[in-house]
């Protein structure tokens, strides 16, 4: 019994990182998005005014992934202000692997943020079903299942014993995506 506490709490504890990251990658999306943006500006030669702000906006959402990161582990300092001027704010190492890691933590850790918030969801939804499956027309079919028809009791207890599956795969994962979703940060953000 004492294992099965140890791992919904590292459950629970997993998820509640990966729920700030969740938070983070939002913002480094928006970078992301922001990047590609000041990029094509760059062409028609706009956006190298907008290079610098770009920049500062990364380091500032980078900042708020150190100060998470930081709360759960070994601190990771901030760098400082930004290079002054577009050409040694680019060679610059640190913001260099600040824009690396923009890019794989809006993708990567929003992903693992979005299936990790899920899971949790899914299990809730799926194991309450028996208790309210008569509110939903038959031909509904079960929550996320939407091709599987529920004709009584049997088959609303039969997606509630889903609901157990996605609560286990959330628990058995919910560590291991903690880890991917911070594994960028850890390894990307730290100063040279």
């Amino acid at each position: 019994m004492e294992y099965v506490r140890r791992r919904f709490r590292a459950a629970v504890d997993a998820l509640e990182h990966l729920v700030g990251g969740l938070g983070t990658a939002v913002l480094a999306l928006g970078a992301l998005f922001g990047i590609v943006v000041v990029a094509a500006a760059c062409v028609g030669g706009v956006g190298l005014l907008l290079v610098p702000g770009m920049l500062r906006a990364v380091r500032s959402v980078a900042d708020r992934e150190r100060a998470r990161l930081s709360r759960w582990g070994p601190p990771i300092p901030s760098p400082g202000p930004v290079p002054a001027g577009v050409r040694p704010a680019l060679r610059d190492p640190v913001v260099r692997r600040e824009l690396r890691w923009v890019a794989t933590h809006g993708t990567l850790g929003f992903g693992a943020g979005l299936i990790a918030l899920a899971l949790p969801i899914y299990a809730v939804q799926d194991m309450t079903f028996p208790l309210w499956y008569r509110l939903v027309p038959p031909d509904a079919g079960a929550p996320g299942i939407g091709w599987w028809r529920v004709d009584g009791l049997g088959d609303a207890l039969t997606v509630g014993v889903l609901g157990i599956g996605w609560l286990v795969l959330a628990v058995a994962t919910g560590p291991a995506l903690a880890r991917i979703q911070a594994r960028p940060g850890r390894r990307l953000l730290p100063q040279i």
